[in-house]
C-alpha cells in the first residue's frame, strides 16, 4: 500500500448511521473510480451516465486515447500507478474489456 492509498483510507469515514464521508484524496480516488465505471457501463451495456462525453472528464487525467475501451484501460493504469494497487473488476468492467 502506498502513501496515496493510505490517504484514501484515512479520508474515508463511516458514521454511526452508516453514512460514508469522503475527504481529501478519497474524493479524488472516488472520482477516478466512478469515471472508469462509467466507461465500463457505456461499453458493456450502452448506458450513458452523463449527458456530455466522458472523454472531456478523462482529458483532465491526461488520457489521450480516443476510443472508450482504450480510455478505460488508460484510466485503470493511472489508478494503479497512483494508488499502488489495481482496481477491483466489476462484471461490467470485465464485459467491457472482453468486447
Amino acid at each position: 500500500m502506498n502513501t496515496k492509498m493510505q490517504e484514501v483510507i484515512e479520508g474515508t469515514e463511516v458514521t454511526e448511521t452508516g453514512m460514508v464521508c469522503l475527504t481529501g484524496e478519497a474524493i479524488e480516488a472516488y472520482r477516478l473510480r466512478l469515471l472508469i465505471s462509467s466507461y465500463a457501463m457505456e461499453i458493456a451495456h450502452g448506458i450513458r451516465t452523463v449527458r456530455y462525453p466522458l472523454s472531456r472528464v478523462a482529458a483532465q487525467y491526461g488520457v489521450t486515447v480516443r476510443s472508450k475501451k482504450g480510455a478505460m484501460k488508460q484510466l485503470m493504469a493511472i489508478y494503479e500507478e497512483t494508488y499502488g494497487e489495481p482496481m477491483e473488476m466489476s462484471p461490467a468492467m470485465e464485459k467491457a474489456l472482453a468486447k
